[in-house]
């Protein structure tokens, strides 16, 4: 919402300055997302009245000093216009980025005193937080200003000077009063259309709306300073001399103000007279009763809608407008008396009219909150004990109504315009606002050693991403809310809608999601992972997914489609990379993994990841044809089991030594243990074991697979020699045959 500094010391007194106001809204939460002098640039205009006009030449006059002009400028004997003494030139609206673009008259103003001086200056954009409806108006932000700093809150009294007494013949007809609790209609008669003040009309501007014409710039004019939507109707164009509020009829049509012709519905709450519809309710008004040039006669709504059949209009029109904004955040039920007086008042002043006195008014009493606050309760939230007259003080200057005090709690009733005041946690709220939040003590206590030291959790992440990025993978971020249909999930109270209902407890169905959109512009070859949280046990997840192929398309290197190894290669690298060795891998179900491959990463007897290919099933859900590898590492688990220190290990001066070994085995038997048995047993003097081959079939016997291992002797203080590498063989040979169903192969 955009209001300027003058606007908003018009109701408080004394004037608060930009600094001050700056810091306070800060402190009590309304964001300022921007404050600006927009005539800073502009300066030298003074308010020049005019004093002769004649057909070619127009007489001025500033500080008993005259300036002839030599053309008919726009305006009247004893108006002023902006004149610069040293540029001799006359202030266009154009010169200030105003949509008016001719010479800017001005009706009232101070003689000599320089323009920027007369119109609003200082103007300021806050951002209000959708419960805090009570905000969208100058009026409530200089009473939210006057409730923490104790000044005086003035209202603009309004003057009956313009009614007479003449009979309101205008019936009212509301269908459901639900919907539309509270209405009043005015009428406005012998009018004259016409722009109105241009002071009004620079205020309109700086706060983001066009300047119209007197009428249509009165109500913006009473929306914008007391935050509650009113509508004029051209009377003369109102047929039957009747106005329903009523829900719209399948097929009825209506062309907005806005040129747009729009289809209402059932779901649609309308304006109508006897024939059509003359506006949507609470949103926009109808072409067919606007204000135009030759309107003499108005009709004023000022109406109190229900937010939700605002809803459900803003929602079916896609249109939501400054009223309808209003509307559905919930306006002050009982300032809308003030507010059609207060418009009515300005209509009749620009437009030089008369109001009649008798008002329809068709009003339904609305139910108003009661909240029963314990005295002990904000001791409970806030820590800090409240005495019950410091308690009482916030409750009044808050206003609404204190309805019984005693001993354990205090009866409030709520003001009309704080709709967000339900709960005795709200009131918890203003308390906390109210004392200032910079004036809670604070219970932090830094646990790094310095400001601005990465957590060892942080770098452990943004090292292990440095690593992934250097292996060609591309990180993903993605959102923690996951359609309903998704099983491994945490359940929310209240989600936004079905496609964002669940918080994940995997990363699968994210990274899916990613290579399904990938795969839709044809980039097929994706190596992505993701670092995320998951939320059933609250904890740090790597998820890393390839497929496609192997290599991008190269003359000399023949591509391949990406397989299990693949990714079990990367988990290696990573895992030798952390400097956690032992890894072991074993055959466990996933839900959603194909039977084979269907991998458990275990340390240390511990569960702390898994990887496979995903079953199709799923994949179809996503329209995903190619194959995917997908693994999930628990980053919690691993970061217990790192190193706490990294110790130097001086390389061997002497050469290693590889040796060769193949054994026919049971088909049944597992690498992994024999090459597990091995360092176990002969650890000491091999540090490394790689399996390098690996068949079945002939020459083979049935059932038997042929095993090739490597084995890698790294001498570090003297070289092997041959009996010494001799006797490690045959003692590793032998080891193997008595403890396995394995047999050295001779040929």
């Amino acid at each position: 919402m955009k209001l300027t500094l003058n606007w908003l010391n018009e109701f408080l007194e004394p004037k608060i300055d930009e600094k001050e106001l700056l810091n306070l809204l800060e402190k009590k939460g309304i964001e300022v997302i921007n404050f600006y002098n927009y005539l800073k640039d502009f300066s030298g205009y003074f308010l020049a009245t005019i004093i002769e006009k004649k057909e070619d030449k127009t007489i001025l006059k500033i500080d008993n000093e005259e300036f002839v002009i030599n053309e008919n400028l726009p305006g009247e004997i004893g108006q002023k216009v902006g004149y610069h003494l040293k540029e001799k030139k006359i202030l266009k609206g154009s010169d200030l980025a105003f949509p008016y673009e001719g010479y800017l008259v001005f009706e009232e103003g101070e003689d000599e005193k320089e323009v920027f001086n007369y119109l609003d200056n200082f103007a300021l954009e806050v951002e209000i937080t959708p419960n805090r409806a009570d905000l969208f108006s100058v009026f409530g932000i200089a009473r939210e200003i006057a409730y923490f700093t104790d000044r005086n809150l003035i209202l603009p009294k309004v003057e009956n000077s313009y009614e007479i007494e003449r009979e309101n013949d205008i019936e009212i007809i509301i269908e459901d009063l639900e919907k539309c609790p509270f209405y009043i209609a005015t009428k406005i008669i012998n009018l004259t259309i016409k722009p109105s003040p241009l002071f009004y009309q620079w205020r309109l501007f700086l706060s983001g709306l066009r300047p119209v014409n007197n009428v249509v710039d009165a109500t913006n004019y009473t929306l914008l300073q007391f935050g509650q939507p009113l509508h004029p109707f051209d009377l003369k164009r109102i047929f039957g001399n009747k106005i329903y509020v009523r829900q719209g009829k399948k097929g009825e049509k209506i062309r907005t103000i806005d040129g747009v012709e729009r289809e209402v519905s059932e779901k649609v709450l309308c304006i109508a007279d006897s024939k059509r519809i003359i506006a949507i309710a609470g949103i926009i008004g109808g072409q067919n009763t606007e204000i135009v040039e030759n309107t003499t006669e108005v009709l004023l709504e000022c109406a109190l809608f229900s937010q939700e059949a605002i809803r459900e209009g803003i929602n079916f029109l896609n249109l939501r407008t400054e009223a309808a904004r209003r509307f559905e955040l919930g306006s002050d039920y009982e300032n809308l008396s003030y507010s059609a007086n207060y418009a009515a008042n300005l209509i009749a002043h620009w437009g030089k009219g008369q109001i009649i006195k008798e008002r329809k008014i068709i009003k339904k009493e609305l139910k108003k909150e009661i909240i029963n606050f314990p005295l002990n309760y904000s001791k409970r939230i806030l820590g800090i004990t409240f005495s019950k007259d410091y308690l009482l003080n916030i409750f009044k200057k808050l206003g609404g109504k204190i309805i019984k005090v005693d001993e354990e709690e205090i009866i409030y009733q709520p003001p009309s315009w704080r709709q967000d005041l339900k709960l005795p946690i709200d009131l918890v709220e203003e308390i906390a606002r109210y004392y200032g939040y910079e004036n809670f003590p604070s219970f932090f206590h830094l646990k790094i050693k310095k400001i601005g030291e990465i957590q060892p959790f942080t770098l452990f992440l943004n090292n292990l991403r440095n690593f992934l990025v250097g292996r060609g993978f591309y990180e993903t971020i993605t959102l923690s809310l996951l359609p309903e249909n998704i099983k491994e999930s945490v359940n929310l109270l209240n989600p936004l809608n079905e496609r964002l209902a669940v918080l994940r407890d995997t990363l699968v169905y994210s990274l899916l999601s990613v290579i399904s959109y990938n795969h839709s512009f044809n980039n097929k070859n994706l190596r992505i992972f993701e670092i995320g949280k998951v939320y059933k046990e609250e904890k740090y997840l790597l998820a890393i997914a390839l497929t496609g192929e192997n290599y991008p398309v190269n003359f000399d290197v023949k591509s391949k489609k990406i397989d299990y190894f693949d990714l079990k290669g990367i988990i290696e690298e990573i895992f030798i990379f952390l400097n956690i060795p032992e890894i072991d891998y074993t055959l466990k179900k996933y839900p959603y993994f194909s039977s084979f491959p269907s991998i458990a990463i275990i340390y240390k007897d511990e569960e702390i990841g898994c990887l496979g290919k995903i079953n199709k099933n799923l994949l179809i859900n996503y329209k995903i044809e190619e194959e995917v590898f997908y693994s999930e590492i628990n980053l919690e688990k691993v970061y217990r089991h790192l190193p706490k220190e990294k110790i130097y290990q001086p390389s061997s001066p002497f050469l290693p030594v590889y040796r060769d070994l193949s054994f026919i085995i049971d088909e049944t038997l597992k690498a992994k243990e024999i090459i597990d048995f091995i360092k176990k047993n002969c650890g000491s003097f091999i540090k490394e074991i790689i399996v390098f081959d690996s068949f079945v079939g002939k020459p083979l016997p049935p059932g038997k697979r042929n095993l090739g291992i490597r084995l890698l002797f790294h001498p570090k203080e003297q070289p092997y020699t041959r009996e010494e590498l001799e006797k490690s063989l045959n003692k590793i040979i032998l080891l193997i045959e008595n403890n396995f169903p394995a047999q050295l192969r001779k040929k």
